[in-house]
């Protein structure tokens, strides 16, 4: 999860499957089909059953961007 007008790179996400005979790779399919264009997953892994994305991150990385002049492609990405 992101706060709104956050954008996120090397996001981690967890999802409970109880059990499937999908590969990791249709399930990776299957999740773009129905995400919104803007959101793209690009691996799924197996992993260990009590693992949590948030919980278990090991680090954390913040950018800022602060621009001295106004940019309309950067409206949405930049603080002025």
């Amino acid at each position: 999860r992101t706060d709104a007008g956050v954008h996120a790179r090397g996001q981690v996400a967890h999802l409970g499957v109880v059990e499937t005979r999908l590969t990791t790779d249709q399930i990776r399919i299957g999740l773009n089909d129905i995400l919104p264009h803007d959101i793209n997953i690009l691996k799924v892994e197996k992993a260990h059953p009590k693992f949590h994305a948030r919980h278990d991150a090991r680090s954390r990385s913040y950018t800022y961007q602060i621009s001295k002049r106004r940019d309309a492609f950067g409206k949405k990405y930049v603080w002025w």
